[in-house]
């Protein structure tokens, strides 16, 4: 039997409403619902085109990274710096020319602060962000980016 529905999905998003749907009653003991391809492309859904992204060899799982991309941090870097003297030793190793260190030592204990305030000041900014609902947690991300302000 062939019946004229108006359907609600209830989705992650929120309710999707479809009026006047086309629906074939089967008799049986389940309880699936089938949705076929002509209503998914009212909702905007073209199964076909998503099958062939599938099946094309250049999705971005195929693609090397430009950096290449540890599970961990280096060993060295998990390790809190405490002391100033371990600061410039962990710079002159990742390529501060020894020379420069007194220079460096001479500009950190004169600004000594210089990276709490704007840490501090990144983390209200964030947190207003975040109260505005502009920005959201994303733990599926495959990338970390900037947010970027649009008008």
């Amino acid at each position: 039997m062939e019946v004229v529905l108006d359907l609600e999905l209830v989705t992650i998003a929120g309710a999707v409403n479809l009026r006047a749907v086309p629906c074939l009653v089967l008799e049986g003991e389940g309880d699936e619902f089938l949705l076929g391809k002509d209503a998914l492309k009212r909702l905007g859904i073209d199964v076909d085109q998503t099958l062939a992204q599938l099946a094309d060899s250049t999705l971005l799982e195929d693609e090397e990274d430009e950096f290449p991309v540890g599970d961990e941090l280096p060993g060295d870097a998990s390790t809190p710096i405490t002391t100033l003297d371990e600061l410039l030793d962990r710079a002159v190793a990742n390529g501060l020319p020894r020379e420069h260190t007194t220079a460096v030592r001479e500009m950190l204990e004169l600004f000594p602060e210089i990276w709490r305030d704007a840490a501090e000041f990144i983390r209200e900014y964030v947190k207003s962000l975040v109260a505005e609902g502009l920005v959201t947690k994303n733990n599926a991300a495959r990338w970390a980016c900037a947010v970027v302000p649009v008008r």
